[in-house]
């Protein structure tokens, strides 16, 4: 019985597919930490490291501003709220204010931190 020459290459090519497949699904399971690394940070939208927004949005903004810690929600902040951004000043991180030589008169609270209630903080 001879082969034709047709079935000769359908089936050195569906061997060659085998191989193909065999060779990718060794390299993905040998790499399946890596993808799956790859997409929880790369491909998540919701990540600071994706490609979109690490990738092209903050390789652009690096390379214009210079800054290489550049976000663009920082520099959204920053060019619609001019002079707030005083570094030279120390950042009072106490929300009412206490301790804060800076704080306005409406936040600010003489109030020792143990004689704090309830109702300090939650007025009717």
């Amino acid at each position: 019985m001879k082969l034709s020459d047709d079935v000769k290459l359908y089936g050195a090519l569906g061997l060659l597919g085998l191989a193909v497949m065999f060779i990718v699904y060794r390299e993905v399971k040998n790499n399946l930490s890596a993808a799956a690394d790859f997409a929880s940070t790369k491909l998540n939208p919701a990540s600071s490291e994706n490609l979109i927004y690490d990738g092209l949005i903050g390789g652009v903004g690096r390379a214009v501003t210079g800054d290489e810690d550049f976000s663009l929600g920082g520099y959204i902040y920053d060019v619609t709220h001019p002079g707030t951004t005083d570094l030279s000043k120390p950042f009072c991180t106490n929300f009412l204010g206490v301790g804060c030589p800076d704080a306005p008169p409406a936040v600010h609270a003489e109030i020792p931190a143990n004689d704090i209630d309830e109702e300090d903080l939650f007025p009717n």
